[in-house]
């Protein structure tokens, strides 16, 4: 891959290691444990459980302040997590269990979740309940509703997704077929002192949807579940058994207060620190650097469109165009008035990135994952450009942090003139594949294109996507 864009990306991944995120937020002196504002007394009180792709770095964190003082632990990670940190061994207090192959809840993650659900259920009201939380946690935490079988709440998952759901809309509907998501799990633990470190994966950072959010209060109800399946254009594909839970769900309004008693909630990485480490890197590289923007969402297709549109703009110095375009992926009137200043005044390197999640709306039968479907999206808009116009100027990159990007062993794919011009021939070719949802399958056709997929395998974080434009002038 090209050197910057890789230096650039690798910063990113450094910046969220989960051991680093825990250690900078927990302190301890002797007995006693701080975080944030609120101390906490240790007495060989505390026990913990995680869930998400990179709970396993945060318990390492965990492990290297507190391990004397833990008692029990269960941790619910991806399967391989264990064979790539093969070298670090816990102490037998540690219970590790893999699942969710291809980041979708199965008998191995419910086995998990129940052995979490027993811990938290005996503990006393003096015990300390530490909860690892980060991106991938909904999948790895799948207790569905007494009465419903995980298959059945799979499959509900798995239409939502496929109509384009979003990452909201995805865990409001988990939360409410779930046994311990949605505050549930605070509920159902005697503990008065629950702490959540949290490693967020969505726009915003909102509590109560992160990993579904088993410590926080849950403010949706099931009028709003039905909602989205009408929304989603897929209420009459849904079972009328599953409509009737909805529809009897009572508020949870009387948890309130219990939840936010018990538990003490705390973000403790998100896409922003990974957006600063990359522009750190990349200004140290040469590059004029400006983070437009930590929450891109929507189509990827479209994401990838203008994305390609930008690049082509700033290579031409198109002032109104660039506007345009950027106020096609909602962003901020005084960062969009920054990029104008600095094609003003620099004509240097230039590295614009971004981050957020895109969706994909799944028509077809093939391969990918949304950071390989927006690049192919962008590599489709610049096969469209002007044959006059110096693509060797421009390098594009789109990712996820957490290595995996949908059900692939890619966590993404990036550009440069040497793809372009390998495909200029092959525009039907690109739509054909954009048609079929088959972004992956594009590239893994043929050793050239391969090289053009990022495969780091699991990084064990989780802060969502990163995008990186390059416009090399000089």
């Amino acid at each position: 891959m090209n050197k910057a864009l890789q230096l650039i990306f690798t910063a990113a991944l450094d910046s969220i290691r989960p051991e680093n995120l825990v250690k900078n937020a927990l302190q301890r002196n002797g007995n006693l444990m701080t975080i944030k504002d609120r101390s906490y007394l240790l007495n060989k009180n505390v026990h913990v459980i995680g869930f998400g792709k990179a709970v396993y770095g945060m318990a390492l964190g965990v492990s290297d302040i507190l391990n004397d003082h833990v008692n029990k632990t269960v941790l619910s990670v991806p399967i391989g997590t264990i064979k790539r940190r093969e070298n670090v061994k816990f102490h037998s207090k540690y219970t590790i269990m893999e699942g969710a192959k291809d980041n979708l809840p199965d008998q191995d993650a419910q086995n998990a979740a129940m052995e979490i659900r027993n811990l938290v259920t005996r503990l006393s009201p003096d015990d300390i309940l530490l909860v690892l939380i980060s991106g991938g946690g909904s999948a790895l935490l799948p207790a569905a509703l007494e009465g419903m079988t995980l298959s059945q709440k799979l499959e509900i998952i798995k239409l939502v997704a496929s109509a384009g759901g979003n990452i909201n809309q995805l865990n409001t509907i988990r939360k409410h077929l779930s046994q311990l998501k949605g505050g549930k799990l605070a509920i159902l633990s005697p503990s008065c002192n629950i702490i959540s470190l949290i490693i967020s994966d969505i726009v915003g950072d909102p509590l109560d949807l992160i990993a579904s959010a088993p410590t926080v209060f849950d403010p949706s109800t099931g009028e709003d579940c039905l909602k989205i399946l009408k929304d989603l254009n897929i209420d009459h594909k849904i079972p009328d058994k599953i409509k009737c839970i909805f529809s009897r769900l009572e508020s949870n309004l009387n948890n309130k207060e219990i939840i936010e008693t018990k538990c003490l909630n705390t973000i403790i990485g998100n896409n922003d620190i990974a957006l600063q480490a990359a522009a750190s890197a990349a200004q140290e590289y040469g590059f004029e650097t400006l983070i437009l923007s930590s929450t891109i969402q929507g189509d990827a297709s479209q994401v990838g469109k203008y994305m390609a549109e930008l690049a082509l703009n700033v290579l031409q110095n198109q002032q109104e165009n660039i506007s345009n375009t950027l106020k096609q992926l909602d962003i901020e009137d005084h960062v969009i008035i920054n990029l104008k200043h600095i094609l003003q005044n620099h004509r240097g390197n230039l590295c614009l990135i971004f981050g957020g999640e895109t969706t994909v709306r799944v028509n077809g039968q093939g391969r990918g994952g949304r950071n390989q479907h927006l690049v192919l999206s962008a590599l489709k808009n610049l096969l469209q450009s002007s044959s006059s116009l110096d693509l060797s100027k421009v390098t594009f990159l789109s990712a996820g942090t957490d290595g995996q990007d949908g059900p692939t062993d890619a966590a993404g794919a990036w550009i440069d003139v040497n793809l372009v011009n390998h495909c200029v021939d092959k525009l039907d070719t690109v739509n054909r594949y954009l048609d079929d949802c088959g972004s992956y399958d594009f590239f893994n056709s043929n050793k050239f294109l391969k090289q053009y997929l990022l495969q780091p395998g699991l990084t064990g974080t989780n802060v969502m996507d990163i995008q990186v434009i390059l416009i090399h002038q000089t």
